[in-house]
Protein backbone atom coordinates (compact mmCIF):
# COMPACT_ATOMS: atom_id res chain seq x y z
CA UNK A 1 0.00 0.00 0.00
CA UNK A 2 1.33 3.61 -0.79
CA UNK A 3 1.64 6.09 1.63
CA UNK A 4 -0.02 9.26 1.11
CA UNK A 5 1.56 12.92 1.32
CA UNK A 6 -1.30 14.81 1.14
CA UNK A 7 -3.20 16.41 -1.76
CA UNK A 8 -1.27 19.02 -3.89
CA UNK A 9 -3.18 21.89 -2.29
CA UNK A 10 -1.81 20.54 1.38
CA UNK A 11 1.47 20.15 -0.02
CA UNK A 12 1.55 23.80 -1.38
CA UNK A 13 0.36 25.30 1.74
CA UNK A 14 3.29 23.13 3.73
CA UNK A 15 6.17 24.62 1.11
CA UNK A 16 4.53 28.12 1.42
CA UNK A 17 3.47 28.32 4.78
CA UNK A 18 4.77 25.65 7.32
CA UNK A 19 8.45 24.99 5.95
CA UNK A 20 9.71 28.01 6.97
CA UNK A 21 8.70 27.53 10.69
CA UNK A 22 10.22 23.88 10.37
CA UNK A 23 13.63 25.06 9.79
CA UNK A 24 13.54 28.02 12.03
CA UNK A 25 13.55 31.26 8.96
CA UNK A 26 10.94 33.25 8.52
CA UNK A 27 8.74 32.82 5.02
CA UNK A 28 10.55 33.91 1.90
CA UNK A 29 9.06 34.52 -1.49
CA UNK A 30 9.25 36.91 -4.53
CA UNK A 31 6.54 39.66 -4.56
CA UNK A 32 5.74 39.25 -8.28
CA UNK A 33 2.64 42.17 -8.17
CA UNK A 34 2.09 45.57 -10.11
CA UNK A 35 3.00 47.20 -6.88
CA UNK A 36 6.83 46.13 -6.90
CA UNK A 37 7.25 46.73 -10.48
CA UNK A 38 8.02 42.71 -10.90
CA UNK A 39 4.80 42.27 -12.73
CA UNK A 40 5.03 38.17 -12.86
CA UNK A 41 9.00 38.44 -13.72
CA UNK A 42 11.59 37.26 -12.13
CA UNK A 43 15.22 37.97 -13.18
CA UNK A 44 18.59 35.32 -13.42
CA UNK A 45 21.63 34.86 -14.43
CA UNK A 46 23.77 32.71 -15.94
CA UNK A 47 27.03 34.75 -16.69
CA UNK A 48 29.75 35.78 -14.36
CA UNK A 49 28.26 37.11 -10.74
CA UNK A 50 28.90 38.04 -6.99
CA UNK A 51 28.76 33.55 -6.41
CA UNK A 52 30.31 32.14 -9.79
CA UNK A 53 33.08 34.60 -11.73
CA UNK A 54 32.46 31.94 -14.63
CA UNK A 55 29.43 31.37 -14.75
CA UNK A 56 27.79 28.04 -15.59
CA UNK A 57 28.25 25.97 -18.94
CA UNK A 58 25.83 26.56 -21.76
CA UNK A 59 24.36 22.87 -21.32
CA UNK A 60 23.63 23.51 -17.96
CA UNK A 61 22.34 26.98 -18.96
CA UNK A 62 19.78 24.83 -21.79
CA UNK A 63 18.57 22.62 -18.80
CA UNK A 64 17.55 25.81 -17.19
CA UNK A 65 16.12 27.51 -19.76
CA UNK A 66 13.66 25.22 -20.58
CA UNK A 67 12.76 24.22 -17.06
CA UNK A 68 11.67 28.31 -16.88
CA UNK A 69 9.76 27.62 -19.99
CA UNK A 70 7.66 24.80 -18.17
CA UNK A 71 7.33 26.74 -15.26
CA UNK A 72 5.93 30.17 -17.61
CA UNK A 73 3.75 27.29 -19.20
CA UNK A 74 2.69 26.44 -16.00
CA UNK A 75 2.29 29.41 -13.89
CA UNK A 76 2.84 32.53 -16.12
CA UNK A 77 5.83 33.34 -14.26
CA UNK A 78 8.21 34.92 -16.68
CA UNK A 79 12.12 34.68 -16.51
CA UNK A 80 14.12 37.64 -17.84
CA UNK A 81 17.78 36.73 -17.81
CA UNK A 82 20.02 39.15 -17.23
CA UNK A 83 23.70 39.16 -18.29
CA UNK A 84 27.08 40.25 -17.53
CA UNK A 85 28.56 40.76 -14.10
CA UNK A 86 25.77 40.66 -11.53
CA UNK A 87 25.97 41.88 -7.83
CA UNK A 88 23.69 43.09 -5.28
CA UNK A 89 24.41 47.27 -6.03
CA UNK A 90 25.37 46.54 -9.56
CA UNK A 91 22.89 45.28 -11.84
CA UNK A 92 20.61 43.09 -9.05
CA UNK A 93 19.49 39.93 -10.02
CA UNK A 94 16.68 37.63 -8.25
CA UNK A 95 18.14 34.31 -9.59
CA UNK A 96 21.74 33.72 -9.51
CA UNK A 97 22.32 30.39 -11.30
CA UNK A 98 25.75 28.82 -10.17
CA UNK A 99 27.75 25.49 -10.72
CA UNK A 100 31.09 26.01 -8.45
CA UNK A 101 30.76 24.36 -5.97
CA UNK A 102 30.01 20.41 -5.13
CA UNK A 103 26.45 19.27 -5.14
CA UNK A 104 23.06 20.03 -5.45
CA UNK A 105 21.57 22.94 -3.28
CA UNK A 106 19.30 25.96 -3.40
CA UNK A 107 20.57 29.10 -0.69
CA UNK A 108 19.32 31.99 -0.12
CA UNK A 109 21.13 35.66 0.56
CA UNK A 110 20.48 39.04 0.32
CA UNK A 111 17.50 41.54 1.63
CA UNK A 112 14.75 39.79 3.36
CA UNK A 113 11.93 41.97 3.75
CA UNK A 114 8.43 41.21 5.24
CA UNK A 115 9.19 37.84 3.71
CA UNK A 116 10.20 39.50 0.21
CA UNK A 117 13.08 37.37 -0.88
CA UNK A 118 15.66 39.83 -2.70
CA UNK A 119 18.08 37.79 -4.44
CA UNK A 120 19.03 33.76 -4.02
CA UNK A 121 21.62 31.58 -5.18
CA UNK A 122 21.82 28.23 -6.25
CA UNK A 123 21.81 24.95 -8.86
Amino acid sequence: MSKTLGTLGQQSDYLTDVFWDDVGSITRFWDLSEETGSSGKITYNFSNNTYDENGITSARQSLFEYAFDYITDVTGIQFIETTGYSSFSNNPTDLYIIDNYSGAFAGTQGSISNGHQTNSYGL
